[in-house]
């Protein structure tokens, strides 16, 4: 997320259209830069928005800020936003080969035609079936996305066979920049090592002007409103929000071609890591190995800037 006031100014007249829009969103993929881009997508459009309003000093001043999830519930969740993830599903960046996408893995076409059409068009009972094969597909573009969106990483896994190199699960991705080079040198594998990813996102990690856990929403309004002195969060308007999702409730799903199924199917109760045998929860926490240290290191600078700002851990939102 970039936080930005944009000055008034006639230069940006032309361009007017910016102000309203946002340049990358999680509920579209109409936008300019994507769904869920990665960091370095997300300030190219910035810098290209500044060029395009001809106003270059809006530029200068942008704030960078993460909110990050638990892992193994994040990767559990977006299971049922799409089988092949963002990047094969839709085309968004960094651009992934859709031949290697999970679905084409599955063994029968049935199976395969299921994990296309998604959550939206099957009952959850059928699409579960599908979550052993995506928790044992190499390059399950789920696996990992935290880390890969702060590191981005460009898909690289050919260049990486021809290193001889095993990328194990996850996909493979690797960064050619200078960057990269000096952080991953070190590596077994140079900029080609699977702890690569995580290198460049501890660092990005503290680059960013906010941090927050999506877990601790409250201490993390807490702490946004302290680091940007000013800003307020609507705890009114945040509370009519929630009534009014809980009005809603879940969907009733009613088997493969229901009448309840379609717009916000994929709005279904997910799985829970607890709920998984053994061996599952052992292989998710394996894909996302790099997603928990990262999110460990997240909740410790987290936690630290509480401190700094006197806010206790438990804060309660009125």
């Amino acid at each position: 997320m970039a936080v930005k006031s944009f000055p008034k100014t006639k230069k940006r007249n032309a361009w007017a259209f910016l102000q309203k829009q946002w340049l990358i969103s999680p509920e579209t993929t109409g936008w300019m830069g994507g769904v869920h881009a990665p960091v370095r997508v997300l300030q190219a459009y910035m810098m290209l928005a500044a060029k395009m309003t001809t106003y270059y000093p809006l530029a200068r001043g942008i704030h960078y800020a993460a909110l990050l999830r638990e892992p193994t519930s994040r990767f559990l969740s977006e299971f049922y936003e799409t089988y092949d993830g963002w990047e094969a599903r839709f085309n968004t960046p960094p651009h992934l080969d859709a031949r290697a996408a999970c679905s084409t893995r599955l063994p029968t076409v049935s199976l395969h035609k299921r994990a296309l059409h998604g959550i939206d068009n099957v009952s959850k009972k059928l699409y579960d079936q599908l979550f052993p094969f995506w928790i044992r597909c190499s390059a399950n573009a789920a696996a990992n996305r935290q880390t890969r969106a702060l590191a981005y990483n460009s898909y690289q896994a050919s260049n990486a066979a021809k290193h001889g190199i095993n990328t194990g699960v996850g996909v493979a991705y690797s960064n050619t920049s200078t960057l990269a080079q000096r952080l991953c040198s070190s590596l077994p594998n140079g900029l080609y090592d699977t702890g690569c990813s995580l290198q460049l996102a501890r660092r990005a990690l503290y680059q960013l002007s906010f941090v927050g856990l999506n877990e601790q929403r409250c201490a993390t309004e807490k702490l946004f409103e302290a680091q940007f002195s000013g800003l307020r969060f609507d705890a009114g308007r945040h509370r009519a929000a929630i009534l009014k999702t809980a009005s809603r409730g879940l969907p009733t799903q009613k088997g493969e071609g229901g009448a309840k199924l379609g717009q916000g199917a994929h709005k279904v109760a997910k799985l829970a890591f607890d709920g998984l045998s053994a061996d599952e929860q052992r292989r998710v926490r394996f894909l996302n190995r790099d997603d928990l240290m990262l999110y460990a290191e997240a909740k410790r600078l987290f936690n630290d800037r509480l401190q700094a700002y006197g806010i206790p851990r438990d804060v309660k939102c009125s």
